[in-house]
């Protein structure tokens, strides 16, 4: 009876949704694929899900949470791969410049960013209106793609041009890696290399839980997910006020490059031995606040043009024209 009626729609490579509220329903609601059981007798034993309403808007309301549920299953996995990309291209710029960064700024990024943001994401709830649109379901697929490597791409944009702009400023020194002692990593910090690496990448990091949770087709808008919008200024609140404030006991924490390091007379090992050699010393701080500022605005502008390009390409003009409905897939494949 029901059960055979659910093997003919599964045999046809369709998924198959049974709901029921009757002992002879259990069969069915057992061997589909999402069950509902609208009573709490016998059918929900058997069922994955029970409706405490028993009325069948409950399996409207199963298709939202589900969807919804699946596009923020989507989203901390590309947030997740984002940090990997992310401290990829830290790490290389670290070892390219001889610097590590200050513990504070790894705590910032792997404990307090990774672990806030990760649940922030899940606080996403789902769109009221259920559309016919089905989410994504591969992992590879086009949507998350475009979605992790064009993040990826402007990621690297952004740390090129912060990077091109330190070092173009007036009175740059970089840090002095050959004077420095590599197994005291704890001294490796007091550069203008590690406040460009820091601010851009941890940034783009915090910025990257906000894409990926815009809304959409499945869930509602980002706004509506205030512990997400709070984390979210919040951390990058943190991050534009160590990187533009003046040298105080926070900034130090961070090593940011608002201390003069190469002042005469530095308490900083590398430094000192970078004036021994002949070295220079700086009249001010390590980068100019000019410098801070418009490395600022080069971040600002890239978190904006992540948004924009999540919204309006990913999710929209540029996905669909890369999309193949399946009736174009039987044109291409009968075509001689």
């Amino acid at each position: 009876g029901k059960v055979h009626v659910v093997k003919l729609f599964q045999a046809g490579a369709m998924a198959v949704g049974m709901c029921g509220d009757g002992g002879n329903d259990c069969g069915a609601l057992r061997v589909a694929h999402a069950g509902v059981a609208l009573s709490e007798a016998e059918a929900s034993m058997v069922s994955p899900f029970s409706a405490k309403t028993k009325s069948v808007q409950s399996v409207h309301d199963l298709l939202r949470e589900g969807r919804a549920s699946l596009a923020t299953s989507f989203a901390c996995f590309k947030f997740l791969v984002m940090y990997g990309i992310l401290f990829a291209i830290l790490k290389l710029c670290c070892f390219y410049y001889g610097v590590i960064m200050a513990y504070m700024c790894y705590i910032m990024i792997d404990i307090i960013a990774v672990v806030w943001l990760s649940y922030s994401i899940t606080v996403s709830q789902p769109k009221k209106k259920l559309y016919t649109k089905l989410p994504p379901s591969s992992l590879l697929g086009v949507t998350n793609l475009l979605s992790v490597l064009g993040m990826a791409g402007l990621a690297i944009f952004t740390i090129s041009v912060s990077f091109w702009i330190a070092e173009s400023a007036d009175g740059y020194v970089a840090f002095p890696s050959r004077d420095s002692d590599q197994a005291k990593w704890w001294t490796l910090g007091d550069a203008a290399e590690t406040t460009v690496i820091f601010a851009v990448t941890n940034s783009m990091f915090v910025t990257s839980a906000v894409v990926f949770s815009l809304g959409g087709t499945f869930r509602q808008a980002v706004y509506h997910n205030l512990v997400l919008m709070v984390s979210w200024f919040l951390l990058l609140g943190i991050t534009m006020y160590v990187l533009l404030s003046d040298s105080n006991a926070f900034t130090r924490l961070f090593h940011m490059a608002s201390e003069d390091f190469n002042a005469p007379g530095t308490e900083s090992v590398n430094w000192q031995a970078y004036q021994k050699r002949g070295g220079t010393p700086s009249t001010g701080a390590l980068m100019s606040f000019e410098t801070r500022l418009q490395i600022f605005l080069v971040i600002l502008s890239s978190c904006t043009l992540l948004m924009v390009w999540e919204k309006f390409f990913v999710q929209g003009t540029l996905r669909e024209m890369l999309r193949i409905s399946k009736t174009e897939k039987l044109k291409l494949a009968v075509k001689p």
